[in-house]
């Protein structure tokens, strides 16, 4: 292990030393707590979190109504908005998302899900924010237009969900298991799918905009006119049946291929991940890079006369011996850059001042 690392107490993953929220399980790691819904009050509403002898003890929101269920013939209630339990109710959370569609559809934010079999319910439209769902069977289940934002799905497993339209912004994937499952159109800005299985998944059109795919295994995907800006692609398994846009697949060959001495003038590269890509020697000239990641990239005697790299970042890359004659560099980040004498530098242009001058 490196010595700028340490493993999560929580799910034994590496994680940087100075980290106090683990990047793959989300825990904690300076005292405090996943938050979990452990309140008494929605807003100004009372909640009633006392068990009684049946399901009409179950936390209720700000509307209610009984109603009573097929299965046990007990009074059940029905929340027309907010439900709240607490992290020590968790047969009751689970009891509400069995009967989530038989008896009103409530809220089902930050409900405790963990481990849960959740297999082919209909779970179409729920309103699963924040839930907390690791480990969790979700297989063949319907989530069309589910909000499941910043929900912890971390090795949960999907295979044949319907997650179509589904809104998986800031959700934690992490290793789950969404082979086969349909994710065209779903909204995945942000959402860590580190190490996911995304084999065979359908994704046509999804938003993944700052996602993390690394290391996540997407063989034989259909990617078609998913939008990849941002996205982390380093170590992400694709092949030859992965259906994937050129210009995203132009990125992937960049970060995970040998690209020094590359010819890449002119090629469209707008909002694309290019962060510690070793491009050494690579012509770039003429390219347009506006909005692009290139931090820590490895610039060295890189051609980038004429490029746009408007608004790109480029905090602590290396650009000795670079030319960037005519290049445009308008609102760019150029923080603790390293250069040298040998640097090109637009007309006029001065390096910003922690940029690092190196022999």
């Amino acid at each position: 292990m490196a010595p700028d690392t340490k493993e999560c107490p929580f799910c034994g993953e590496t994680i940087k030393a100075q980290a106090i929220k683990c990047r793959f399980c989300w825990e904690f790691l300076d005292g405090r707590t996943r938050p979990q819904p452990l309140g008494d009050t929605v807003g100004q509403d009372k909640i009633d979190t006392k068990i009684g002898d049946n399901a009409a003890d179950i936390a209720v929101g700000k509307e209610i109504q009984q109603a009573h269920t097929g299965d046990v013939n007990a009074p059940f209630i029905q929340a027309r908005r907010d439900v709240i339990l607490g992290n020590s109710k968790r047969d009751e959370q689970y009891e509400i998302v069995l009967h989530w569609e038989k008896h009103g559809r409530p809220r089902l934010r930050e409900f405790d899900l963990a481990g849960r079999d959740l297999s082919e319910l209909n779970l179409a439209q729920a309103d699963l924010r924040k839930a907390y769902l690791p480990g969790a069977n979700l297989s063949k289940t319907d989530l069309r237009g589910t909000n499941l934002r910043g929900a912890s799905l971390r090795g949960a497993s999907l295979p044949g969900a319907n997650l179509q339209e589904a809104n998986l912004q800031e959700a934690m994937l992490s290793k789950a298991k969404l082979n086969g499952v349909n994710l065209c159109k779903a909204n995945l800005i942000e959402a860590n799918l580190i190490e996911a299985n995304l084999i065979l998944a359908i994704l046509c059109d999804a938003t993944l905009t700052a996602a993390d795919l690394s290391k996540a295994d997407l063989r034989a995907t259909d990617l078609t006119g998913a939008a990849l800006y941002h996205a982390n692609l380093h170590g992400m398994k694709i092949d030859s049946t992965t259906k994937l846009d050129k210009e995203w697949r132009l990125v992937w060959e960049i970060v995970n291929l040998d690209s020094k001495n590359r010819d890449l003038s002119r090629a469209l590269l707008y909002g694309a991940n290019l962060s510690w890509a070793d491009l050494r020697h690579a012509n770039l000239s003429g390219a347009y890079l506006r909005n692009a990641d290139l931090r820590h990239a490895n610039l060295t005697s890189v051609i980038l006369t004429e490029a746009n790299l408007h608004l790109a970042d480029l905090c602590d890359a290396t650009l000795t011996a670079a030319d960037l004659t005519g290049t445009d560099l308008s609102l760019a980040d150029l923080s603790r850059v390293k250069y040298n004498f040998q640097t090109k530098w637009p007309e006029g242009f001065t390096p910003p001042a922690d940029a690092i001058k190196v022999k």
